[in-house]
């Protein structure tokens, strides 16, 4: 029998235990081979729910409003089975909004009106909508204001100023506007109306156009059968 040097059988030994220990799965546990098989894949996802979150963050604030333009005083009046609104535009007659009209280019703004049933125990239906568009435009020669106002797609009628002060106004205050004819509803339904400014557009990162909004005013709740409408 031959025998081995001691340090022969030494390093040998080492070598037996480092090529076990290597081996594919050897001396690592169920939840280990889990984390090295994963880890990348959880770190993929990790930096793509970053970067979702970061654009979403830039594709929301893309559609507020510039400055702090809203809608305000907000009212309804109920007459001959129609439903009217009050209200006003703030905030939306900056600068640049202004030398836009006095370059004489069509400008305009668009109001989106919402009529929605009132639910307890779920969100609130819509039940009608529209879109009242008005558009100015600017006669460098005769120094006055063409407003034409749209509803739904026709033209309702048109007015003529020359103060820039009542062309504010005319675009932005509007009181008594026939909102919805509500003739053949259940008196007893709760209703409210909710009402926006359209304000043009904004690019998001730079080749992506986005609709700038104010946001959602609010009416009173109210029901067809209550006297005071």
């Amino acid at each position: 029998m031959i025998s081995l040097p001691a340090d022969v059988v030494a390093a040998t030994a080492g070598a037996g235990h480092c090529s076990r220990s290597s081996a594919p799965g050897a001396g690592v546990g169920p939840k280990g081979a889990s984390l090295k098989v994963f880890d990348p894949f959880a770190r993929a996802v990790f930096v793509l729910l970053l970067a979702l979150s970061g654009f979403w963050g830039i594709w929301v604030s893309a559609q507020e409003s510039p400055g702090e333009a809203r809608i305000s005083d907000l009212e309804i009046r109920l007459a001959n089975q129609q439903l009217f609104a009050s209200f006003r535009l703030d905030g939306a007659f900056d600068e640049s909004f202004e030398r836009r009209i006095e370059s004489g280019l069509p400008t305009d703004l668009v109001f989106e009106l919402s009529l929605e049933k009132d639910r307890r125990t779920w969100f609130d239906q819509s039940v009608a909508s529209g879109r009242l568009k008005v558009i100015a435009m600017y006669n460098a020669v005769t120094g006055e204001y063409l407003i034409n106002f749209w509803r739904d797609g026709d033209l309702t009628h048109s007015r003529v100023v020359r103060d820039a002060d009542e062309l504010r106004r005319a675009m932005t205050e509007f009181s008594d506007l026939p909102a919805f004819e509500v003739e053949g509803r259940d008196p007893e339904e709760r209703l409210r109306l909710r009402v926006r400014a359209e304000l043009g557009t904004r690019t998001l990162l730079a080749f992506i156009p986005r609709t700038l909004h104010t946001s959602w005013a609010e009416s009173r709740r109210f029901r067809l059968g209550d006297a005071d409408g």
